[in-house]
């Protein structure tokens, strides 16, 4: 859950798989902590998980699918 969140996790948003289907991902943004995420759709800005936040983000606040922790694993491929 979002509890488990930690700053720099990845958080990928799109729509779950039906029947099986893996899952479509359509957006990837960066966890800054405090429910908060940056992400650029068009702009880059920061938004919130929270609904009463001035700064929610209601529909990837609906369309979070997962997220992954990739700082500090030594078996994740390095990208050159």
């Amino acid at each position: 859950g979002v509890a488990n969140l930690q700053k720099g996790d990845l958080m990928f948003f799109g729509f779950p798989g039906r029947g099986g289907d893996q899952p479509w991902v359509t957006h990837v943004a960066i966890y800054l902590g405090d429910k908060q995420f940056i992400q650029s759709s068009e702009r880059v800005r920061i938004s919130s998980l929270e609904a009463d936040s001035p700064i929610y983000d209601q529909y990837h606040g609906r369309s979070l699918l997962f997220a992954r922790r990739v700082l500090g694993q030594l078996d994740v491929p390095k990208v050159e």
